[in-house]
């Protein structure tokens, strides 16, 4: 697949820790709070890589993101969701499995708040490899995709390599949750032979997504983003709500506002 380097990367250095922001542009622009999550990871020390999903790769307008925060910016035809972004900038830049660490995210998340930096120290801290935000018990035990921290250990491992290069550009979202979510786990335990660490582990009982269901739970916990997709749903039952809860622990109104407009109402009603 063609990629388009509108800010091209001028090397990998293999002493820094890198972060690959999978992100899905419709009608050709980011959506409002992307610029959040860049300059928070660069404020943590990552250098990031944009790869940028959009159904018409010649038609696009990039001026609301803040180019200076990212190492790099790359746009490509829509295909294979968010795996198949990290895969395909993995192979154009195999020096990224010779870094620190690499962080594989997305940008489905709003945020982050003030946590993060705390979060950040935690996954560098601990023992473990491989450490991914939260787990899941719905459909069978998981660790779910949206944020993946691999250290160096894990970015050498070839069956992990190996796992990476398998995603598809072909699958639809429901394969690509079946083939590659919900094995990650059980894959990087039993054949990559790496052990997991979970920022934010919720009980065998907790059938349900976590980061949907238990938005609120999650954030009282420490945890430093709001799902996007349980934006517009909280929203529509109560605003007041979202906005105060989102005001108490520190996110940026006036970008959730505009988030808000994008996603839910096209300017259509009054925001908090």
């Amino acid at each position: 697949m063609r990629i388009t380097e509108i800010k091209p990367v001028r090397g990998i250095d293999p002493a820094s820790e890198y972060a690959i922001l999978a992100s899905y542009f419709p009608g050709g622009e980011p959506y409002p709070g992307i610029n959040l999550y860049l300059s928070a990871l660069k404020a943590q020390g990552f250098k990031v890589i944009v790869m940028a999903a959009l159904d018409n790769p010649c038609n696009f307008d990039l001026s609301e993101l803040d180019m200076d925060q990212a190492e790099g910016v790359l746009i490509r035809q829509n295909s294979g969701y968010d795996h198949y972004s990290w895969r395909l900038t993995l192979e154009s830049f195999p020096d990224l499995y010779r870094t620190r660490a690499c962080l594989l995210t997305n940008d489905s998340m709003f945020g982050p708040n003030r946590s993060f930096e705390r979060l950040v120290k935690g996954m560098r801290a601990t023992g473990a490899p491989v450490i991914a935000l939260t787990n899941s018990y719905e459909h069978v035990p998981h660790i779910q995709s949206y944020f993946l921290y691999f250290k160096a250990e894990a970015l050498q491992n070839r069956y992990l390599r190996s796992y990476i290069g398998s995603f598809d550009p072909r699958f639809e979202r429901d394969q690509v949750i079946y083939a590659y979510e919900l094995p990650l786990a059980n894959y990087v335990q039993n054949a990559c032979k790496l052990p997991i660490a979970i920022a934010f582990q919720v009980p065998p009982h907790y059938r349900i997504n976590p980061a949907f269901h238990g938005w609120t739970e999650l954030l009282r916990a420490g945890f430093p983003f709001i799902k996007r997709d349980c934006l517009c749903a909280n929203f529509k039952k109560n605003p007041e709500h979202l906005f105060a809860v989102a005001r108490e622990h520190g996110f940026d109104l006036d970008v959730l506002r505009r988030l808000i407009d994008r996603l839910c109402l096209a300017g259509t009603a009054k925001l908090p």
